[in-house]
């Protein structure tokens, strides 16, 4: 059997829903696509979408969607350009969602601890109970 053949033959069981078919298009297209959505994604969004949420995401999109047979790819390549598609364009999605103005990721700013707040929670983290306290709570 031919590539092409063996292509098909996978599509079709893909199509009728074999898990084995979805684990072999995962196992091929997976490491390429999580590294496709982390190079798509802003670094201010990486840390609200991780790109293997994304990858997911495409996976499931693409096997409920060939399932119904709204795809029509016959290689290896046009299945590689499909995916990589999808994933382009649900990072540019989540760009549009997180870049809102509520959601707004990169103007988010992380809080600045000064040298007084980091002595004062380690004193109190330190700080040994009273024998009071320390009856109180046996």
């Amino acid at each position: 059997m031919d590539r092409q053949e063996s292509f098909v033959l996978l599509m079709d069981r893909l199509r009728s829903g074999e898990d084995a078919a979805a684990a072999e298009v995962f196992r091929r297209f997976a490491h390429r696509l999580i590294l496709l959505a982390r190079a798509k994604l802003q670094p201010a969004l990486r840390s609200k979408v991780d790109p293997e949420d994304v990858t997911q995401s495409v996976f499931r999109s693409f096997f409920a969607r060939h399932r119904e047979g709204d795809f029509d790819v016959s290689t290896w390549d046009s299945l590689w350009s499909l995916l990589a598609v999808i994933t382009v364009r649900k990072c540019a999605n989540k760009e549009k969602f997180f870049g809102r103005d509520r959601r707004a990721a990169n103007r988010e700013s992380r809080p600045q601890a000064d040298a007084a707040d980091s002595i004062l929670t380690a004193e109190i983290l330190s700080r040994e109970p009273t024998p009071d306290q320390a009856a109180e709570l046996t």
